[in-house]
């Protein structure tokens, strides 16, 4: 009787390791992590996170933290609120080594560039979305110093409390104030657009 029940209770042992280890396993797959999106939003968020067609994702009390399934792929992690039935939702927020995006349902996007020496932050820049417009902050002063868009030839500096449009000649950049042109130094910088003044 002892030995039965010795063998009993390995085997339930036994079983119940191994059923653990498959629910770790099949809980921490890895899955393309944007299937539940429209195309053109798939489209777009894989153009710029190709590891989310191969990601991991794991349920933190209300969040969804989605991180590539490669420990050798960049660092990067997106974290969104868990929704039942879709592994998506919104806002989204993406955390790379320099940058903290925010996303919301329209598309609209806010990007906070950081030093990743010191974790301070340095720039953050709006996107309106579907507007097509984009407001950079290069010095963080709280008010946007460019716009770009619509379009790529659509730039405007805020200048004398202001937005004025940016005129593009020679390789200078010119501003027209009260019928007198002057030039400016527009720079496109890494972490996006920067005026940094009359020249």
């Amino acid at each position: 009787m002892k030995v039965k029940l010795k063998w009993f209770s390995l085997g339930f042992i036994t079983a119940v390791l191994i059923l653990f280890a498959l629910g770790y396993a099949w809980n921490h797959r890895s899955e393309n992590a944007v299937k539940n999106m429209p195309k053109e939003e798939q489209e777009m968020m894989l153009s710029i996170y190709p590891w989310l067609k191969s990601a991991q994702g794991h349920l933190c009390g209300p969040f969804v933290l989605t991180t590539p399934a490669s420990q050798f792929e960049k660092a990067e992690a997106m974290i969104s609120p868990y929704k039942l039935k879709t592994f998506t939702s919104y806002p989204q927020m993406v955390v790379d080594e320099h940058t903290i995006f925010i996303i919301d349902s329209k598309n609209r996007m806010m990007s906070i560039r950081y030093l990743n020496t010191t974790g301070e932050f340095k720039s953050y820049d709006f996107n309106t979305g579907s507007e097509g417009v984009t407001f950079f902050d290069s010095n963080l002063d709280g008010q946007f110093d460019v716009k770009l868009g619509p379009g790529p030839k659509n730039c405007s500096v805020y200048y004398d409390s202001r937005w004025l449009p940016v005129i593009f000649r020679n390789k200078r950049q010119y501003i027209n104030i009260n019928g007198n042109e002057k030039e400016i130094k527009l720079s496109l910088l890494k972490e996006g657009w920067k005026f940094v003044g009359q020249k």
